[in-house]
């Protein structure tokens, strides 16, 4: 009897927060004009856009350049041996040689250790398993009717592959940041989903820095002593580094402190980021590649998933994967740190940083 009282409590609980939910399809509402003053404000207006669009179209803009560097810059635009990229730091504008841009994009492709090369026929039968992936939990009542639409993915564009050049690294040959747009994409609404439960828990990290004003609050009643040294660490290629299922028993062990649910609800959250984790396709060009480790950065909820892994590793892995050892997680991923006085930096495996 109180087994009963308590499940339905958690079910008034969970359908009072699906009334609240940001998820829901796009609004196809086309609201009723039934005042003729509104028909004739909304009339006048219209005109009036048009008669400005037509106005502006047909303006001669002295413009701030001369002719000839405009012309420049429309050929430049044109020509299909040059690529133009922002950089990936600093605001810059790189152009590249497409060749160059190319052979980096390949570079890295070519990495059987992160990629695999697949191809069309793979892609429709991802995109039939995530259909029914998501119909799964809308029969078992863990989706609403508008989070099942707005998850569901109707035409999805296919994620394309590209890469921002690291000119404050090498400003010869740039190595690239790979970046995968899933803008429109399959499985981009079910990452928004799944970022909308895991950033919580990124907030409560220790190490969560929301901006600058969050760290200046933070540091403002800190005492300096001249022995201090303040340091800059950075993880080398974290994304793509993370090995699935070492990411994937970080988010099992943050769901597991959560109790406001059914564990039916994590075990949904679970599968769901298993499943853009392991089916990431994307298309650079017209060959199309599987991430096989990591997370593209691009995908909504990778910067959660990340912080969350290096949180867990923090936290001492708790919950570690049977029968691995912490050197075994993190073998071959490293760190850099830079010394803010000398600007020195040194390498180090990860496992040997004694701040953490």
């Amino acid at each position: 009897m109180n087994m009963n009282m308590a499940e339905r409590a958690m079910e008034q609980a969970i359908e009072q927060e699906r009334e609240e939910s940001p998820f829901k399809p796009s609004s196809v509402f086309n609201p009723q004009m039934p005042w003729d003053t509104i028909n004739v404000y909304s009339e006048a207006m219209t005109n009036d856009l048009l008669s400005f669009r037509m106005k502006q179209t047909n303006a001669v803009h002295a413009g701030n350049i001369t002719p000839a560097e405009r012309k420049a810059l429309q050929d430049l635009l044109r020509d299909p041996t040059v690529i133009i990229k922002p950089s990936d730091k600093g605001g810059n504008v790189v152009l590249l040689i497409r060749d160059q841009y190319r052979k980096e994009a390949i570079r890295q492709l070519s990495d059987e250790k992160y990629y695999q090369s697949t191809n069309n026929e793979t892609y429709k039968h991802i995109a039939k398993l995530y259909d029914e992936l998501v119909r799964k939990w809308y029969d078992r009542s863990m989706l609403g009717t508008e989070e099942h639409l707005f998850i569901h993915s109707n035409n999805p564009m296919i994620p394309t592959f590209y890469h921002l050049p690291k000119l404050h690294k090498d400003s010869q040959d740039p190595h690239g940041r790979p970046i995968v747009s899933s803008v429109n994409g399959l499985m981009e609404h079910m990452s928004m989903f799944i970022d909308n439960y895991l950033f919580p828990f990124v907030a409560q990290l220790q190490s969560y820095t929301k901006d600058t004003k969050d760290f200046l609050n933070k540091i403002a009643n800190t005492s300096w002593d001249s022995t201090y040294l303040l340091m800059v660490l950075d993880i080398t290629s974290l994304y793509t580094c993370i090995k699935h299922e070492y990411g994937m028993n970080a988010i099992r062990y943050y769901l597991e402190q959560w109790q406001l649910r059914f564990a039916q609800h994590n075990l949904m959250l679970l599968e769901f980021v298993e499943f853009c984790l392991t089916n990431n396709i994307f298309l650079f060009e017209d060959q199309f590649f599987r991430q096989v480790s990591g997370t593209a950065m691009g995908t909504c909820f990778a910067p959660s998933y990340a912080n969350l892994f290096v949180g867990w590793w923090r936290s001492g892995c708790p919950g570690n994967i049977k029968g691995r050892t912490v050197e075994e997680l993190y073998s071959g991923i490293g760190i850099s740190m830079t010394c803010s006085l000398c600007g020195k930096r040194r390498w180090a495996r990860l496992i040997s940083i004694s701040m953490f």
